[in-house]
C-alpha cells in the first residue's frame, strides 16, 4: 500500500523531518509513505485569501496520484 502526504508550505525544521522519519518506521514494510512537498504561494497584504486557497488546492490536486 502507498500513503501519499501532500504538503503546502515551506521546507520544514530539521526536527520535523527527524519525526516523521522516526514515525514512518513503525509502519510495516507493506506500508510505503511518499512525502510531497508543495511551495505555498506568495502572500502579500494585498492577497486574496480565498485565490490562494484555489490555487493551493489546484496544486494539491495536481499531486493527487490518478487511478489506473
Amino acid at each position: 500500500m502507498l500513503i501519499s502526504i501532500i504538503s503546502v508550505g515551506h521546507k520544514p525544521p530539521t526536527w520535523v523531518k527527524l519525526a516523521l522519519e522516526e514515525y514512518l518506521k513503525r509502519f510495516g514494510r507493506e506500508i510505503m509513505i511518499k512525502l510531497e512537498e508543495i511551495p505555498a504561494p506568495i502572500r502579500t497584504k494585498n492577497s486574496v485569501i480565498s485565490q490562494l486557497i484555489d490555487e493551493e488546492s489546484k496544486l494539491i490536486e495536481n499531486k493527487i496520484p490518478k487511478n489506473k
